[in-house]
């Protein structure tokens, strides 16, 4: 019903008008400090950028910014679209217990370093729930627990499973997968809004999948182990049964894979000729691709929960895109490199 979302639709269409307008980014690099840029950014959204004193304390409060018009998103948003609005939380929440979990795997998973992850200063997420606790992590069934829902607790049920594979660099391919899984359940509750909420995360969803790919293959893992994580997955154009599994088996080189990728999966390319710029390209062709999928979603009929995920992810490249400039400028980054970096054309 289209008033599920009559409280939502006002909601995120006030966070859009607070959001940073691009023109000022200029003015931000002719800054001569960190200091001097968070004291004339103007981003009423992110109330964190005036809260922050260093570099190490400002994307964490950016973080907790953004995510909390998630949370707010959800809260207002009807239950049944709950996984689907709230995908950003859900998959950075993942890709931190990602993290943990290898450090677990490695031997290194203190409280203080679990502390230092974006999430765990964001009430309600896993690594937050553990943190509260002030005791040690001990093992990743606590993991499992702390999850905030049925579904990652489920996820994270998984993950933890290849903590026993022989390779342990598997769990650090995951994080596509998941995102698919993910999309997958969030959309079964609203069947009639799924095609917009895939359209607008799968150029999101395709990145992950074709970098994770990417990286597991410079790491040198075969193809038949990245099968344990792979497998069965098909989304976005991204088919690891039919197509990427061959071609990864088959390509020897990271050149010879992107330019196979780029011939699969539909939209993407890669240009470079390492991983890094590879994936660099991808990352400046997706947030373009975001942008698109997103205004498309928001010039539509806005009473879905597809309208609110284009919303939202206006906001993150928003947020992203402010965080790497006054990082920048930390940095001491080139100015127009930067500025072409954020202001590329969708």
């Amino acid at each position: 019903m289209a008033s599920d979302y009559a409280k939502a639709i006002p909601y995120i269409r006030a966070v859009l008008s607070m959001l940073p307008d691009p023109s000022q980014y200029r003015e931000l690099m002719e800054s001569e400090s960190l200091q001097e840029a968070l004291s004339t950014a103007s981003a009423p959204a992110f109330p964190g950028v005036k809260e922050a004193r260093s570099i190490t304390s400002l994307e964490p409060l950016m973080w907790r910014d953004f995510a909390s018009i998630v949370v707010k998103a959800v809260k207002l948003s009807p239950a049944k679209a709950r996984y689907a609005v709230g995908f950003n939380v859900m998959i950075e929440d993942a890709k931190d217990v990602i993290s943990v979990l290898y450090s677990i795997r490695v031997g290194n998973a203190s409280l203080e370093e679990i502390s230092k992850l974006p999430t765990s200063s964001v009430e309600g997420t896993t690594l937050n729930n553990i943190v509260s606790t002030g005791e040690e992590l001990e093992s990743a069934e606590v993991i499992v627990n702390s999850a905030p829902s049925t579904l990652l607790r489920r996820l994270y049920s998984r993950l933890a499973n290849l903590l026993t594979e022989p390779d342990k660099r598997l769990i650090l391919y995951t994080l596509g997968p998941l995102a698919v899984r993910m999309v997958e359940t969030a959309t079964r509750s609203i069947p009639r809004e799924a095609d917009l909420v895939w359209r607008v995360y799968c150029p999101r969803i395709k990145f992950m999948l074709v970098s994770g790919v990417l990286q597991a293959k410079y790491s040198g893992v075969d193809a038949r182990s990245l099968d344990t994580v792979y497998r069965g997955v098909s989304a976005c154009g991204f088919n690891w049964d039919v197509g990427v599994r061959q071609i990864y088996e088959s390509e020897d080189s990271i050149h010879g894979l992107a330019v196979s990728l780029s011939q699969v999966v539909p939209g993407v390319r890669l240009d470079g000729e390492d991983v890094g710029s590879m994936l660099e390209s991808l990352r400046q062709a997706t947030r373009a691709e975001t942008q698109r999928a997103a205004r498309a979603a928001l010039a539509g009929y806005p009473f879905q929960a597809g309208f609110i995920a284009g919303g939202l992810e206006i906001v993150r490249i928003a947020f992203e895109d402010l965080a790497y400039v006054l990082a920048s400028i930390h940095m001491k980054l080139q100015k127009e490199r930067v500025l072409a970096r954020v202001s590329a054309a969708p």
